[in-house]
């Protein structure tokens, strides 16, 4: 009997590989090579899957970020208001080891797009879609009295989104001086002020 493979588990798998490596070594070392070994297949299983490192590399990337938007989206429509989206954006800070692999993984492509295959319409659409959501719960959140009316969402979204970024930075960079305490911190402060 021929065994039966989960193909698409076996993408997300060689994704993941992927990914752990763009986040401890960076994409320049990230080789056909090191994926397979570190999921534990030939580097041709790699190739078979996805013709060549590129591939591999932004499928990686995008797993990664569509892990972390549904991740985002499902806290805001859980816990609701503002809370739910303060929770979502501290959830969001490298501060777990799955959230850190993201922020790395993003990084690397952010940092480095002439290395990547990652266009950049893609990536802005990425950006738009997080502002929006962003921007969509301070709407409601103004519209149940949650926020001060006087504030522009989308502007406060930008805010939002530049502050995430660099309190993300700041602890992947230094943790001793921007330690996790301070980037929720960071984060709680600025929310306090949109009251």
């Amino acid at each position: 009997m021929p065994k039966i493979v989960d193909h698409d588990s076996r993408r997300s798998t060689l994704a993941e590989a992927a990914g752990r490596i763009i986040a401890r070594e960076g994409l320049a070392c990230t080789s056909v090579r090191k994926i397979g070994h570190e999921a534990g297949v030939s580097p041709s299983l790699v190739t078979h899957y996805f013709g060549d490192r590129d591939q591999v590399l932004l499928h990686a990337y995008r797993q990664s970020n569509r892990r972390a938007a549904r991740r985002f989206a499902e806290r805001i429509a859980e816990v609701g208001g503002m809370r739910g989206l303060a929770l979502a954006l501290e959830e969001s800070l490298p501060l777990s080891a799955e959230t850190e692999v993201e922020w790395r993984i993003r990084l690397a492509f952010w940092g480095h797009p002439d290395e990547s295959s990652l266009p950049a319409d893609e990536q802005l659409e990425s950006n738009h879609a997080f502002l929006e959501t962003v921007a969509a719960s301070l709407r409601e959140a103004q519209e149940s009295g949650a926020l001060r009316t006087d504030l522009s969402p989308e502007a406060v979204a930008a805010q939002l989104a530049s502050l995430l970024i660099g309190v993300s930075v700041g602890h992947l960079v230094n943790p001793n001086v921007f330690s996790e305490e301070r980037a929720r911190a960071v984060l709680r402060d600025y929310l306090g002020t949109l009251e």
